[in-house]
C-alpha cells in the first residue's frame, strides 16, 4: 500500500510515559516525533530492525508535508 494508508494503520503499543498506563496501540500518523525518534534508538540498542524503516519515513512523510505546505519543492 501506499504510506498513507499505511501510516494510518501501523501501529505501536505503548504504557505511556511512566510505563504504568494501560496498554494502548497508536498508529503511526498519531505518534509525536519525539516518540517517534525514541522508538528508533530503543530498537537500535536493541539491535532489532523491528519498524524502524516505518518511523523513519514517517519523520520523512512529516516534514516533506511541511515542504509542501510552504510551497517549497520537494
Amino acid at each position: 500500500d501506499h504510506f498513507e494508508v499505511i501510516r494510518r494503520f501501523l501501529c505501536r503499543g505503548g504504557r505511556g510515559e511512566d510505563g504504568t498506563s494501560p496498554l494502548t496501540y497508536v498508529p503511526l500518523f498519531r505518534m509525536d516525533e519525539q516518540w517517534l525518534k525514541e522508538c528508533i534508538r530503543y530498537n537500535e540498542r536493541l539491535g532489532i530492525e523491528g519498524h524502524n524503516e516505518y518511523y523513519k519515513k514517517e519523520l520523512i512523510y512529516r516534514n516533506e508535508q511541511i515542504l509542501i505546505a510552504n510551497n517549497v519543492i520537494v
